[in-house]
């Protein structure tokens, strides 16, 4: 059997390890949601646990959706990251992705019904955004005109973060809070976005559009 095949789980756990900060998201999710169970006004449950993998596996699968969409890019300008290196292959990462998916739909039914039909809207903007608005050669000529519309991930499973306490506290649902702590984790995306697109040591600075390029070191820094 292809050493490939072989080694596959050992792989992924590598490319992982490399690509997904445990610690820096972890630190994402456990703000968001204990920012929306505060605005809810709710107590913390063990029912939201399965939530909180839901978020973990959703952030896991938008890291591989980027890997995936950047591959050519990074060919070129990030060779030493897993996939332009070889660690694991678009398809395998793909297949990954699959299986995350069917796993955050699994966990929703095991949680509550009512959370299907707005997480399944979750999963379709995300399959939209992996496919970049099917406008992805428009929005790569502009580094702030390709985030703006995708960070968009970060309003909607906050949205549905709200959501899902308000269901699973059997609190009122108010679309004020709902559409508000929407816009606070677009914001919170944004800086989030930038701080993780600014230059380090290991880029070409010159050879691909940051966000200090485009907005000028003190604005860029001002914002994160």
């Amino acid at each position: 059997m292809d050493k490939l095949k072989i080694n596959i789980t050992k792989r992924l756990s590598t490319y992982i390890y490399e690509r997904f900060n445990i610690f820096s998201y972890s630190l994402l999710i456990i703000a968001m949601f204990f920012s929306g169970m505060v605005l809810a006004r709710s107590n913390f449950s063990l029912s939201f646990i399965p939530i909180l993998l839901i978020l973990f596996l959703y952030f896991l699968r938008l890291r591989m959706y980027d890997d995936i969409k950047d591959y050519q890019i990074d060919i070129k300008l990030k060779p030493y990251r897993p996939l332009p290196r070889g660690l694991v292959t678009r398809n395998e990462i793909l297949i990954t992705t699959y299986t995350l998916l069917i796993l955050e739909m699994v966990i929703i039914v095991y949680t509550d019904i009512r959370l299907i039909v707005p997480y399944s809207l979750v999963i379709l903007f995300s399959l939209i955004t992996f496919r970049e608005f099917f406008i992805g050669r428009i929005l790569r000529k502009n580094i702030l005109l390709y985030a703006l519309p995708h960070i968009l991930l970060m309003a909607s499973i906050g949205s549905f973060l709200y959501y899902s306490v308000t269901v699973l506290s059997a609190l009122q649902f108010q679309l004020s809070k709902f559409l508000l702590f929407g816009f606070i984790c677009y914001i919170a995306g944004l800086l989030f976005e930038i701080s993780r697109k600014m230059p380090n040591i290991h880029e070409n600075k010159s050879s691909r559009e940051s966000f200090i390029s485009l907005l000028g070191f003190n604005i860029a820094w001002a914002i994160f």
